[in-house]
């Protein structure tokens, strides 16, 4: 996200990336400034394991981000991570989910069971989601077919592709 915000309008220092996962150490309270999500509306405890991401006014103007050991966000921003998901895995997923669900739900009127997709660009973080996100959608009578780099293409038969 910092790439594509000059210089001049950046907090600095700054701390890279937006997306993180984690173990929340530390419950906040609310200010007036900034009211947080209550924690019962949530239900977050210290020691849930959470995901999320950093907000995009508060990575720009205030040089927040989660390249760090220790993270402070609002709680609406926070995701319980399901049981059995691997935090690595989880701290990828939300810029890149989200960016991957609009994109399909903005395509769904094209697309139903037994379709066909073509997705481009399918080996990258957006893409492997759009991928299995679409085979859900088309099912086995569908066909997804996936354009990367030659190097991924078992990667992406794993996500769900027919033809790469």
């Amino acid at each position: 996200m910092m790439h594509f915000c000059p210089f001049l309008f950046r907090h600095s220092p700054a701390v890279p990336e937006m997306d993180f996962s984690g173990t929340i150490v530390e419950l906040g309270v609310a200010s007036e400034t900034d009211p947080l999500t209550t924690t019962s509306e949530l239900k977050l405890k210290v020691g849930d394991k959470v995901f999320g991401s950093v907000e995009v006014p508060s990575h720009i103007g205030g040089g927040h981000g989660t390249l760090s050991e220790f993270v402070v966000v609002n709680m609406k921003h926070c995701c319980l991570a399901p049981k059995g998901s691997r935090m690595e895995e989880l701290a990828g997923l939300p810029i890149a989910g989200v960016t991957a669900m609009k994109l399909v739900n903005t395509a769904k009127a094209y697309i139903g069971e037994g379709g066909q997709v073509l997705v481009n660009g399918a080996s990258g973080g957006i893409g492997s989601l759009a991928v299995q996100l679409v085979r859900a959608m088309v099912g086995e009578s569908g066909r997804v077919v996936a354009v990367c780099s030659g190097r991924n293409t078992d990667f992406v038969l794993q996500q769900g592709a027919d033809e790469v």
